[in-house]
């Protein structure tokens, strides 16, 4: 816990995220009088923990990875160093059966605590980082989408008005390994047994439907897609940070990502490290889009991260204000 009375008003605080697809840690310089925060340092690995899972168990060679990436993370933080580092695991470890014995054993060897959390948290987590991140006071009917390599969370909001959040089975690197042989060279019959599956999941969720018009866009599935529109109008500017882009040209990027011609070239050019997940996100993607129905497109940075920092900032400014 902080100590708001301390002479220096900024701390430094590394936030790690285990996903199913990636592991990542940022580093944010925190105005803890304030609650602002920026990004001073971010890490990055690739590690596909859903390809690990085996009977509903990360299997050793998961385990092991994560542990080898955790204790990486942990070199980079001390270095510089921080004044606190907190994780939480999204799909990655919920639900697994021999999660608690990853926890205690990285806890055991790192001092490392990991918390977590459920879906419909990370789906109201990743909807503060939006309305923090932009000005959404005046904003119509929209929709938070965070697709990662093991769920999808969807949270609707109208100007200050939350409305229903909801996780959904639906991840790009766990579609891949369930439907794709070959990821990057999926049949026509394998991307429609994905199509299939996942307008079945979303029809159970019809509070969804047509819901919005806006949608804001989190996570590495749906930047990189916003990536590859760039790269299909030979754009200069690669950055995806805040872009608006119109429904029809997302879409058309993920058509081609999923079934346009040299896709594979595409791919490679735009988001190589995802060449084993992106097919089956962008397939998923093209029907999750079409079913909330929104005609606008907001790419975002940040994301769940951002969001579980403010809901740690707000929770220790609480406890201070308590033991004041």
């Amino acid at each position: 816990m902080f100590n708001f009375n301390e002479e220096f008003e900024y701390k430094k605080i590394a936030v790690a995220d285990i996903g199913a697809n990636s592991v990542r840690m940022n580093i944010y310089d925190v105005n803890i009088q304030t609650g602002e925060f920026t990004i001073v340092h971010n890490s990055r690995s690739i590690l596909g923990l859903a390809g690990y899972r085996k009977n509903n168990c990360l299997t050793k060679d998961g385990d092991g990875k994560l542990l080898t990436v955790l204790r990486e993370f942990l070199a980079i933080s001390n270095s510089i160093p921080v004044d606190m580092f907190v994780s939480f695991a999204t799909a990655s470890l919920r639900g697994l059966a021999n999660s608690k014995e990853i926890l205690d054993r990285i806890y055991n060897e790192l001092g490392i605590k990991i918390e977590i959390i459920s879906g419909i948290r990370e789906a109201n987590l990743d909807r503060t980082a939006i309305r923090e991140r932009f000005e959404t006071s005046q904003v119509s009917s929209s929709c938070v989408l965070d697709m990662g390599g093991g769920s999808t969370e969807l949270s609707l909001f109208t100007g200050n008005k939350n409305g229903p959040s909801v996780s959904l089975p639906i991840g790009s690197l766990a579609l891949s390994k369930k439907y794709f042989k070959v990821p990057l060279y999926p049949t026509k019959e394998e991307l429609d047994k994905l199509n299939k599956y996942v307008n079945a999941v979303l029809n159970h969720n019809f509070k969804f439907k047509k819901s919005a018009n806006t949608i804001y866009i989190i996570g590495g599935t749906g930047r990189a897609i916003a990536r590859t529109a760039l790269f299909l109008d030979d754009d200069k500017d690669k950055t995806t940070d805040s872009r608006v882009i119109l429904s029809a040209k997302y879409l058309g990027a993920a058509k081609a990502l999923s079934t346009g011609k040299n896709h594979d070239k595409l791919i490679l050019k735009s988001c190589p490290d995802r060449k084993d997940s992106i097919i089956a996100g962008a397939s998923a993607m093209q029907c999750i889009i079409k079913y909330i129905g929104a005609e606008k497109i907001v790419i975002s940075s940040a994301g769940v991260r951002e969001g579980y920092l403010s809901d740690l900032i707000q929770t220790m400014r609480n406890e201070n204000e308590t033991n004041k």
